[in-house]
């Protein structure tokens, strides 16, 4: 029986969308998550989890479930779908929501139903609406048995309900369907954990300081940022212009910041690099120097100095890149996609080029633009620099035979994982830090080292989609990199892709974004830089591998009487097991109970023993309600450490 309040028409004040310059397809998203738990009533998804199944619907009239890669999904989810919906006239629309468990229905930023204040999970309602376009959302979740959910509509002078049609929803074209499987975290109302706590961040760390230096109206999709010999920032753009900007007047306060264009035209300008005083980037396919002849501050001069590795006009078939190292530039090709899945097939019905040039990393030569294959097995090699020890490193985004992101040390000769056909079984060298999906890191970019500060000799690297920046350390043991990650820095205004150090001592971050979920809140462009101000928050420093645990550094000594108890560490490890699928679940997960705690005296460590300490596990740490001795809680109270190599004895710092 549907509540009286609600039976009447009602005008609830819904805005318009602006599709003019929007490129569209019918049906709507959907995004659904695969809980555990029974659900009783409207639930939340926790933050930067991606959903186990991402298609376009074209009507919501779904019974029984939901198809993802991994099975059907028939019990305990949650859903969301959402586009627009095109009101071809203006009067009252009569809409029916049906959903068995529950759901919702926005449009145009109103809540219009909600089956859950009705018998019969349904509800529904006339709306007076004008003629347009109007955003439409639609949460639902599904506890267990007998799922279904539609959505109808009643038009002005219609007799009767009908489905609402595919040619009436919208959702944005050219979506890639990044899903993740396993099991995800969810809640009622708000989330019982505080930012940094199974949860991302929300704000910067409390070590920087944050200033946006793009002038007004300046909106870069950064691709790629070197500073120039004379103080300015180069900054090439991954945009329909594909420019490269100089940004001007750094020095002193944002309000005197200038950007100039030097070029465009450019081919997804993806990175760039000072060399021999002329200003390189790397397009799609090439790496091109850039020359202003005439003096006047624009590029009037594009040579091609390398080129030639095959790039078909695939969506996914980037270049990234143009790192120097010992007198060579490193640069980096992705592999295609068909359908979310890589196959990478050659002869096969996709017709791509041919295998062992996409996915690999590429050394250069400047003088003489010869190239040639150096390290092999990437997917989507994004981000790239020199990190610790003067050593080059690479982070790699999760996808088919990649269960989840991971930050590589990239040696001549090194086989990565991807394989070049869905029955390969090349053997993959261990990632220095595999980044567990929706936890810690869902689209990896540029690593930078840190040269000074309470995190010297530590690396730094942003993220498109989980957004912000993660702090690693690493450790060399048996002459394998491996370490712990943690998370470091939200509260910039869009998912990071590119990160340099600037002359003047300060982190200078570009963002970017893209359609679907491949953004980081629907943010697409940035550019803002972060300042050391010399404040200290109380966090784990670092985590080092011992034979039998770990030992845990803290910024600042802890509070004694936590720290020495058992039950302030929970400690996880769980491994991967790399298929041709789209990302992977942890396997053989495990709990471990600490056997051992030992603080050091002035609280700035401890020492962690526990049986079951294996190589080729990732481990979980979170510390429970500990605080510094001085009262702080802590800034984030998790760290994932890749164990590639079990100590034999004790480790050099």
């Amino acid at each position: 029986m549907i509540a009286t309040a609600f039976i009447a028409a009602l005008l609830l004040g819904q805005q318009k969308a602006d599709l003019a310059q929007a490129r569209t397809e019918p049906g709507l998203t959907l995004w659904v998550w695969d809980v555990d738990g029974a659900i009783d009533r409207h639930p939340q998804i926790a933050e930067g989890q991606v959903p186990n199944v991402y298609q376009i619907l074209p009507t919501l009239d779904v019974v029984d479930g939901f198809e993802g890669q991994e099975g059907m999904l028939k019990d305990s989810f949650i859903g969301r779908a959402f586009g627009w919906i095109s009101i071809p006239t203006s009067g009252n629309y009569r809409f029916r929501l049906t959903c068995d468990d529950g759901a919702t229905l926005r449009i145009g930023g109103q809540q219009v139903l909600d089956t859950e204040r009705s018998a019969g999970f349904t509800d529904e309602l006339g709306v007076d609406l004008q003629a347009g376009d109007y955003a439409i959302e639609i949460p639902f979740y599904e506890d267990k048995g007998n799922f279904k959910l539609k959505l109808e509509w009643k038009k002005p002078g219609d007799s009767g309900f009908s489905v609402v049609p595919s040619s009436a929803l919208k959702s944005e074209v050219g979506q890639t369907f990044v899903v993740n499987p396993g099991i995800k975290r969810w809640f009622y109302g708000t989330d019982p954990r505080p930012p940094g706590d199974g949860r991302p961040l929300e704000d910067v760390h409390p070590s920087m300081t944050l200033e946006t230096i793009r002038p007004e109206g300046f909106t870069p999709a950064v691709g790629g940022m070197t500073f120039l010999p004379d103080g300015r920032l180069a900054v090439c753009t991954w945009d329909q212009e594909g420019t490269v900007h100089f940004v001007s007047g750094l020095q002193g306060p944002a309000s005197e910041v200038k950007v100039t264009k030097f070029a465009d035209g450019l081919g997804e300008p993806l990175g760039l690099a000072m060399i021999g005083g002329d200003l390189w980037v790397t397009q799609k396919g090439e790496v091109t120097r850039l020359k202003d002849l005439d003096g006047d501050g624009k590029a009037d001069r594009y040579d091609a100095m390398a080129g030639g590795w095959p790039a078909s006009q695939n969506y996914h078939e980037f270049t990234f890149n143009l790192v120097p190292k010992d007198g060579k530039f490193y640069l980096s090709t992705s592999v295609p996609l068909r359908g979310g899945w890589t196959y990478y097939n050659p002869g096969s019905e996709q017709a791509f080029p041919i295998p062992n040039i996409p996915g690999s990393i590429l050394e250069m030569d400047s003088k003489t633009g010869k190239w040639s294959v150096f390290a092999t097995g990437v997917r989507t090699p994004n981000g790239m620099g020199i990190g610790i020890d003067g050593e080059l490193f690479v982070c790699d985004n999760q996808g088919s035979w990649l269960p989840c992101s991971k930050l590589i040390h990239v040696k001549k000769g090194g086989f990565y994982g991807h394989q070049l056909s869905p029955d390969g079984k090349a053997k993959a060298d261990p990632p220095a830090l595999w980044l567990p999906h929706g936890e810690i890191s869902n689209s990896p970019s540029e690593p930078v080292p840190v040269k000074s500060g309470p995190f010297k000799g530590q690396m730094l690297f942003g993220d498109v989609t989980y957004g912000g920046i993660q702090r690693t350390y690493l450790e060399k043991v048996n002459g394998v990199y491996q370490g712990v990650v943690f998370r470091f820095c939200q509260g910039i205004e869009a998912g990071v892709n590119r990160l340099v150090w600037g002359p003047d001592g300060k982190l200078y971050v570009g963002g970017i974004g893209s359609n679907g979920n491949w953004n980081h809140k629907n943010h697409r462009y940035g550019l803002q830089r972060l300042a050391p101000n010399g404040k200290v928050a109380f966090e784990m420093l670092r985590v080092k591998a011992e034979p039998n645990g770990f030992t845990i550094d803290f910024t600042e000594p802890a509070d004694s009487a936590a720290l020495g108890k058992t039950n302030t560490f929970e400690i996880d490890s769980f491994r991967y097991e790399p298929k041709e699928f789209y990302g992977g679940s942890k396997v053989d997960q495990k709990r471990h109970l600490p056997t051992s705690v030992t603080p050091s005296k002035d609280g700035k460590s401890v020492r962690l023993q526990f049986n079951g300490v294996e190589a080729g596990r990732v481990f979980h740490l979170r510390l429970k309600d500990l605080k510094s001795k001085a009262g702080k809680p802590m800034w984030t109270t998790e760290g994932w450490y890749t164990l590639n190599q079990v100590p034999t004895g004790k480790q050099k710092s």
